[in-house]
């Protein structure tokens, strides 16, 4: 009974915070006051370790400015959290504390869990621990995105969606087939020759698709094929007979056509152009698609909103990544020489 109250709980909390984000989002665009994130030469330089230890290489100024300006954006979201308090209401957090402080008192502590986190939060182990951090900025992204909720897109706006990404949804052109199959392995140099004997064979006893199935060599794949694109063509008989199948016309025995396996004989059955989906088939990856983009809409406006508050004095911009690793490399210097 105690773990699902526990549950509502959290989620009212976090109903809660969203309001709160929704409301501080509110307050900039009023004027709020101006904090600063300091981008120092230590804060650089430990990005830089972080990388080198991750790829094994040192970064790119480009590559480390966009790690700087992540860091920032980290940074935002975290002290943001920790001023709406999720830091107090997220029972994952509540909980990581709580062990991290029973593992420094011991076992024999006789305090109870509410008092050892009060004294986790009293001694800024929430803003330290590298857990806890992460999974505030995590919980501020995820109530960035739900800053501002949108209705459900029409099937107008779905439709809309879907036929501005050919790439994503168009479904390309498509061929049923039957192939007759003549193995490299098994003929050898006479294979081109065998294969256009076969041919001739077939066209002067006029022999239908249906017949034919027995009168190449075994194959491991299909002779008949369902509509199948360019792309599922090539998986099974290589890139070279799948394109080739596709600039074929329908009806009648064509080729030989050659694959990675042999040669075939090749009549196409039907063939379908591209052509848009019918918007049901493509309704639930459409509409979680379109969801998402607008969720990384409305995180990325509310966090440049948020961000814009994080400047300094002078109203500039953080100190770019170049200059901070500059300086940090003239501290070094300094020190050395000293």
């Amino acid at each position: 009974m105690l773990r699902p109250l526990v549950h509502f709980l959290a989620i009212g909390a976090l109903l809660f915070a969203l309001d709160a984000v929704r409301g501080a989002l509110q307050d900039v665009d009023a004027g709020a006051p101006i904090e600063r994130v300091e981008v120092t030469p230590d804060v650089v330089e430990r990005i830089e370790r972080d990388a080198i230890a991750e790829t094994g290489r040192r970064p790119s100024e480009r590559e480390l400015a966009a790690r700087v300006d992540a860091w920032v954006d980290d940074e935002v979201l975290h002290r943001e959290a920790v001023r709406l308090g999720l830091d107090r209401i997220d029972p994952v957090v509540r909980a990581r504390l709580v062990r991290n402080m029973r593992f420094l008192a011991g076992e024999d502590d006789p305090r109870t869990d509410e008092e050892l986190y009060a004294e986790a939060l009293a001694v800024g182990m929430d803003r330290s621990d590298i857990v806890v951090r992460r999974r505030l900025v995590q919980q501020m992204r995820f109530l960035l995105e739900g800053a501002a909720p949108a209705a459900a897109p029409s099937d107008d706006e779905l439709r809309a969606y879907v036929a501005s990404r050919p790439e994503r949804y168009r479904i390309p052109p498509r061929v049923r087939l039957t192939h007759v199959y003549l193995s490299r392995d098994r003929r050898g140099d006479a294979l081109e020759a065998d294969a256009r004997a076969l041919r001739a064979r077939l066209e002067r006893d006029a022999v239908p698709p249906d017949a034919a199935r027995g009168l190449g060599d075994p194959f491991l794949h299909p002779t008949d094929l369902g509509l199948q694109t360019e792309a599922q063509l090539a998986k099974q008989l290589g890139p070279d007979f799948a394109r080739a199948a596709l600039a074929l016309a329908p009806g009648g025995w064509q080729g030989p056509v050659e694959s990675a396996y042999g040669m075939h004989l090749v009549w196409v059955r039907e063939r379908r152009d591209a052509e848009d989906p019918d918007l049901e088939s493509v309704r639930r990856s459409a509409l979680s698609a379109l969801q998402a983009e607008r969720d990384a809409e409305a995180f990325e406006a509310g966090l440049a909103r948020l961000r814009a508050r994080y400047v300094d004095a002078k109203g500039a911009s953080a100190p770019r990544a170049g200059d901070a690793r500059h300086a940090s490399e003239a501290a070094r210097a300094a020190s050395d020489a000293s």
